[in-house]
């Protein structure tokens, strides 16, 4: 084992050669001591040197980078009681745990503060330590602040785990800084914070979970964030995770088991801008009244196993799921229980816009839905833009009106697998709707009439198949001034003739 360098190990801490028991003074909260035989000691701003606790801190084997064996808050004063103010101790022992790039261990108790607790370094950006907490509250006495308070940027390969993070008084919106883990700047480089992992977290009476702060001079990026098995309670009245980035970009953002309600919330669950490669898998929004996700401007997004339930939407226009300027493929996704009441607009589950969208919507699932008239409800909606290729299979197991809802006819669905409902048989005239799929003729004289193909609630590329199995023959025509299909009028489909119609935008043809 090679001798400790306390210099190559900790540059920014002070060293001594003075035995620390001759040594009266104090030093400044989050001050860093060392000793030449491997001891680090942490100041409070009160405690004189010789009554400080000592850690040992060990060295790696190559003795150039100090690891340190667990810290533990208690160590520093902290007491977890839910009465005593744990502020200044805690600040102490996260700046020790910093400072020694070692892993932070804060027993079970609730642990009240009246102030931030600063997250590094007081100098520059900090790596390699860990937070750990289990069964583990962070009670903020102080409204309008947050918890965790990250300001050197270049922070990063650090872990936090197993902490509720709460405020004794329930945050309004107003209060923008009550969050939870809140990126700053105090230099504004637009290096941002990047390669950690927020883990096992539950979130009560705040107002985000996770933010950056928007009114920084320059953007601050946060990229390499790894954010899962979270808790998002019913009293939080903001966002869950909220990344927003304008300048240099956000890349692997990875979100997962994350559980959200939006009783009282004022904005989406989860805010993603200016991202690339973001992964988002098993997240379940319950009882959001309006918007629950917003994915603006990013590149690479896979979604899986997405789920909405319960909750009554007054104004879907926007969409319960939004995506603007991405590019984005979400499979498994469902949505249940929900009551659609917005009054006499389209409302929708998917909204497509932006010049640079282009989506896959996969398989997924609608049920139990409750649509108040005159609402009219749309699965997909997007602008003269977007890119949609629905992929299917889609069961459709609340009769949802519509599938298509577009600005104008220049939306392009360049591919539509999607099976939208079931099989539906047909014994007189009918014309078909936008969630039809499969229509078996078995009646006297059924006409099928298939929307015209260039109405707005239609799209390129869409398909119906027809089949005939009554000894009478079945006609299919479309709709609107002069449509044809292959060019005549109408299609005659003997007994067990099967067609299969497919929309170019301006006509149908039998392929």
């Amino acid at each position: 084992m090679p001798v400790f360098d306390a210099a190559k190990a900790l540059p920014w801490a002070r060293r001594t050669k003075t035995k620390i028991a001759a040594r009266t003074e104090a030093l400044g909260a989050g001050e860093i001591l060392t000793d030449e035989t491997g001891g680090l000691y942490v100041g409070d701003g009160v405690t004189p040197v010789s009554q400080l606790p000592r850690q040992l801190v060990k060295p790696e084997a190559d003795g150039y980078y100090a690891t340190k064996g667990d810290l533990n808050v208690r160590d520093f004063g902290a007491k977890g009681d839910g009465t005593t103010d744990d502020t200044t101790a805690l600040r102490t022992a996260i700046a020790a745990a910093v400072a020694a790039r070692s892993r932070l261990i804060w027993p079970p108790g609730t642990y009240r503060i009246t102030g931030d607790l600063p997250m590094g370094t007081s100098t520059a950006g900090s790596t390699n330590w860990a937070m750990s907490g289990m069964g583990v509250t962070i009670l903020q006495a102080t409204d309008n602040t947050p918890i965790f308070h990250f300001t050197k940027e270049l922070t990063r390969n650090f872990v936090i785990e197993g902490f509720e993070f709460a405020w004794a008084a329930n945050q309004a919106a107003s209060n923008t800084k009550s969050v939870a883990i809140y990126f700053d700047s105090d230099t504004n480089n637009n290096y941002g914070f990047y390669n950690f992992v927020v883990r096992n977290i539950i979130l009560r009476n705040g107002y985000r979970g996770i933010c950056v702060n928007e009114q920084s001079a320059n953007t601050i990026p946060v990229w390499g964030a790894n954010l899962h098995d979270w808790h998002h309670s019913s009293s939080m009245s903001g966002a869950a995770i909220r990344l927003v980035q304008t300048a240099s970009g956000q890349p692997n953002i990875r979100l997962c088991n994350i559980y959200l309600r939006g009783d009282i919330a004022t904005e989406e669950g989860i805010i993603i801008q200016g991202a690339g490669a973001v992964t988002l898998t098993n997240i379940e929004f319950n009882k959001y009244v309006f918007r629950e996700m917003l994915i603006t401007t990013c590149d690479s997004v896979i979604l899986s196993a997405i789920r909405s339930e319960h909750g009554n939407l007054a104004n879907l226009a926007s969409g319960l799921w939004t995506f603007s300027d991405c590019r984005f493929d979400i499979r498994g996704w469902q949505v249940q229980s929900k009551t659609f009441s917005g009054g006499t607009g389209w409302m929708f589950v998917f909204r497509l816009i932006g010049g640079n969208t282009a989506g896959v919507i996969g398989v997924g699932t609608v049920l139990s839905l409750t649509i108040t008239s005159p609402t009219q409800v749309a699965l997909i909606s997007g602008d003269a833009s977007a890119d949609i290729q629905f992929d299917g299979p889609f069961r459709n197991a609340s009769g949802i009106p519509k599938v298509y809802k577009f600005d104008n006819t220049a939306t392009h669905v360049s591919k539509d697998r999607g099976i939208r409902g079931s099989v539906v048989t047909k014994t007189a005239s009918y014309t078909a709707g936008d969630v039809d799929d499969i229509i078996v003729c078995n009646g006297a004289s059924v006409t099928i009439t298939l929307p015209a193909p260039n109405a707005t609630l239609s799209h390129p590329n869409r398909q119906y198949v027809v089949k005939n199995v009554n000894a009478a023959a079945a006609t299919v025509v479309s709709a609107g001034t002069s449509q044809t299909i292959d060019g005549a009028a109408s299609v005659t489909l003997a007994q067990w003739e099967v067609g299969r119609f497919l929309n170019t935008g301006s006509t149908w043809l039998r392929i």
